[in-house]
């Protein structure tokens, strides 16, 4: 790390970047042709907070300390953050946790001009908390991005992003070192996906999904399916058409029991020269999954956001719930990116 020119500077091989104390990052030199690739289009900062209101917080100091980076922001806090630089890649990891004020921390972003693909940024997330945000090989932007974000709720420590600056040629291979740098018991990491993907002949496959297990609408499915030569089917989650997501109870057989499913449907689909599988979500589970749900053993495994005290009885009419504590901050918002869901736990039952 260089601290001679306005603030710290990281290089490998192929990039340098310099990080001003405000986080600010001044520039990106693309080593291979000594230009500055930093997208100047609008200022940025290299590492910042947000809060649970969505305001972004900067930082007013960097500086190394030791074996690490200490960022202090402008509302006080303070983070340590682990860089580390090899010939083809730089890592970032945070090394410290943050109170329950902050929502998320945003680090290692970084932003090129985008050179019609011949200059590539891309970045790996190399803990399973870390949510990698990149584009290096999307369709023409005005800019390359890699940078990651990771939230209180899955804890700040431990967030790792690598990041890659190459040329086309070399984003494959460098990117299989960051891949095989990730530590398994931490990250997720496959020789069959990423930068690996090509490598790996059952990706040049054909597959397809169906969502019903009627022995009608699947017989008719599995013509085509044969007609076009698709290699695997993949039986995505549907209640009551195909299976229950979590419990895996089967529908469309005597007693919803996977192995039924295997005896029928899925030796339909072998028997057609496919590999039959099933599309699940290792997050997700059903609120039909009532085998699971209603049972209190698996409910203590449940994610619980929020606790709240009744400060009444209810019944089954009631429509607002009253509670002890202030509720009025409780977020109502159910989307595919929060972690909160539209269900409440009362005593043993979900609602």
């Amino acid at each position: 790390m260089n601290t001679e020119i306005r603030g710290l500077t990281f290089k490998n091989k192929h990039f340098s970047f310099t990080v001003a104390e405000n986080g600010e990052v001044v520039e990106i030199i693309n080593l291979y042709n000594g230009e500055n690739a930093n997208d100047t289009s609008e200022d940025y900062r290299f590492i910042y907070l947000t809060d649970f209101d969505g305001q972004d917080i900067y930082p007013v100091s960097i500086e190394p300390r030791d074996d690490i980076i200490a960022v202090t922001f402008e509302n006080g806090l303070s983070l340590d953050m682990r860089a580390e630089i090899f010939d083809d890649f730089m890592t970032f990891e945070l090394v410290s946790e943050l109170d329950k004020s902050v929502k998320s921390v945003t680090f290692a972003n970084l932003k090129t001009v985008y050179s019609n693909g011949e200059y590539l940024l891309n970045a790996v997330g190399m803990t399973a908390w870390t949510n990698p945000i990149e584009w290096g090989y999307r369709t023409p932007a005005p800019s390359c991005q890699a940078k990651a974000f990771t939230i209180f709720e899955r804890g700040m420590t431990g967030a790792k992003l690598g990041i890659v600056f190459s040329t086309e040629e070399e984003a494959l291979p460098y990117l299989k070192q960051v891949v095989d740098a990730i530590d398994i018991r931490v990250g997720l990491t496959s020789k069959a996906g990423g930068p690996y993907a090509r490598e790996w002949k059952a990706n040049f496959g054909d597959y397809a999904i169906i969502t019903n297990l009627d022995p009608a609408f699947l017989d008719e499915n599995l013509k085509y399916a044969v007609e076009f030569n698709v290699d695997q089917y993949d039986v995505h989650q549907s209640p009551n058409r195909t299976f229950i997501q979590g419990s895996f109870e089967f529908a469309h057989t005597e007693n919803g029991t996977a192995a039924e499913y295997s005896k029928g449907a899925g030796n339909k689909i072998s028997d057609a020269g496919m590999i039959a599988a099933i599309h699940t979500y290792a997050y997700y589970i059903d609120i039909n999954a009532h085998s699971i749900l209603s049972n209190p053993k698996w409910q203590a495994q449940l994610h619980v956001t929020e606790s709240f005290t009744l400060s009444e009885d209810i019944d089954g009419e009631t429509v607002v719930l009253p509670t002890v504590e202030d509720a009025s901050g409780f977020d109502t918002s159910y989307n595919f990116l929060h972690t909160n869901m539209s269900y409440v736990l009362l005593d043993e039952e979900i609602i």
